[in-house]
């Protein structure tokens, strides 16, 4: 067994016909439709997908209502997770970290896939060259369906990674919700630390709706302001203030490694001020609602609307 998460348990198996390692994600036992949907809809959107930096999905089989599986590629090394727990990391290989990264989730943007859930345990460095792959696609979206299993007002994803937009539903998610999840990332590998924090769910969502992040160099004072810019552009709460693209960002990063001057430029303390005032007045009452469905939810003994637990 090499994990277990919501829907099933991911085995490393042998394939004999072919002599080849591979991982096989199972999914739970007696599941749902829904469930089961969203399995048939992992292997789809799954099989879209070819760039070195995403796990390749290599078979789908389905046998029976109880037993279907995922064959998917094994990916033999660590998490990135295990390495952000040694950040601050030297800026260079931060850098060389996340670009392939950003560019492998905007090859899965142009395919119309919609990841949903990055975050440094769903990123694999490769044994060996530490290159990194990301993995578990198992809560993605069609960026052309806009129908599909996930109900609407739902949580979908791990939440200290989750844009404001997506913690509010999981539907309004776009190719910039992704974005701010590599910022997310970016801002954790930088300074150690993720950039909201807090002893509760409700409290939580509040910080992701309406605080600013820290600003990673009061964390980490060697963080390169460039870093800095990237991280925060990357977090901000409004979509249309971020990069608009994942390929924006790796064309940052690249700069940033070629030692040529970054695009964005840091926001200027009025401006971050106003906007601060804007956001509290027009997002109260919506953050209200969030909070009292998380509440309600934790009440009732049925976890977070749907949202992972903050592992």
């Amino acid at each position: 067994m090499l994990g277990e998460g919501g829907m099933g348990t991911v085995y490393k198996a042998r394939q004999p016909h072919l002599d080849r390692v591979v991982a096989i994600k199972t999914i739970r036992d007696r599941p749902t439709e829904d469930l089961l949907e969203r399995f048939r809809r992992e292997a789809k959107l799954g099989a879209r997908l070819d760039h070195p930096a995403i796990a390749r999905v290599l078979e789908f089989v389905e046998s029976g209502p109880d037993a279907p599986y995922l064959v998917l590629e094994y990916v033999e090394g660590r998490p990135l997770s295990e390495l952000a727990k040694e950040a601050p990391l030297d800026e260079d290989r931060i850098a060389e970290l996340l670009e392939p990264v950003c560019r492998a989730i905007s090859t899965a943007h142009e395919a119309g896939v919609l990841h949903r859930d990055l975050k440094p345990a769903n990123v694999m460095l490769r044994a060996g060259d530490d290159s990194p792959v990301v993995l578990d696609f198992g809560v993605a979206r069609d960026l052309g369906d806009e129908g599909g299993p996930t109900l609407t007002g739902a949580q979908i994803g791990t939440l200290p990674y989750m844009s404001p937009e997506q913690a509010d539903d999981s539907k309004r998610a776009d190719a910039r919700s992704d974005v701010y999840s590599l910022g997310a990332i970016l801002f954790e590998l930088a300074t150690g630390r993720r950039p909201f924090a807090a002893t509760s769910q409700e409290a939580l969502v509040r910080k992701i709706f309406f605080d600013d992040p820290p600003r990673p160099t009061d964390i980490a004072p060697e963080c390169p302001l460039d870093l800095e810019v990237m991280a925060l552009r990357c977090l901000e709460k409004d979509p249309d203030h971020r990069y608009q693209t994942a390929e924006e960002l790796a064309d940052e990063l690249r700069r940033f490694l070629d030692g040529e001057p970054i695009l964005a430029r840091p926001v200027a303390l009025p401006v971050k001020l106003w906007r601060r005032a804007m956001r509290r007045k027009a997002m109260t009452g919506l953050a209200a609602a969030v909070i009292l469905t998380l509440a309600v939810a934790s009440w009732a003994g049925s976890g977070s609307a749907g949202a992972r637990a903050a592992a």
